[in-house]
């Protein structure tokens, strides 16, 4: 048997390929002689810049940001050298996973948002011609 993996990740749980890679490990034992392939997969939303990554042989780079609640976090984005363009998701700094339940409140995260769409990476454009936000 020959499958071939593509699934969005599990938000807050899995990632993409872990996601696929559990998939295929579950086809494996079922049939030891089966070709699996695991690709990554992302709807333009979480995950989006680890599928762009893997699929274009990027790489991926961290910086410290002021996350949702405006503690620092790190934030992971992705350098695609070969088209000089920077893949950003800005659930990387605001997602709803960097913010524990006991302080998940949609009153707060309303009045903040002015602040977060504010919010910047380092200076991307001296190094990459484009930049992709999601």
């Amino acid at each position: 048997m020959k499958a071939i993996i593509a699934i969005d990740s599990l938000k807050g749980s899995l990632s993409s390929l872990e996601a696929g890679n559990a998939i295929a490990e579950g086809i494996r034992r079922a049939d030891p002689h089966s070709q699996v392939i695991v690709r990554p997969l992302a709807d333009g939303g979480e995950g989006t810049v680890d599928a762009l990554v893997y699929a274009m042989n990027g790489e991926m780079q961290e910086v410290t940001v002021k996350g949702p609640l405006g503690t620092p976090v790190r934030c992971t984005y992705g350098i695609l050298r070969d088209t000089k363009t920077a893949v950003l998701e800005m659930s990387g700094a605001a997602g709803i996973t960097l913010v524990p339940d006991e302080k998940k409140n949609p009153l707060w995260c309303g009045r903040s948002h002015k602040r977060r769409s504010r919010q910047r990476l380092p200076p991307l454009h001296h190094r990459h011609r484009r930049q992709r936000h999601q």
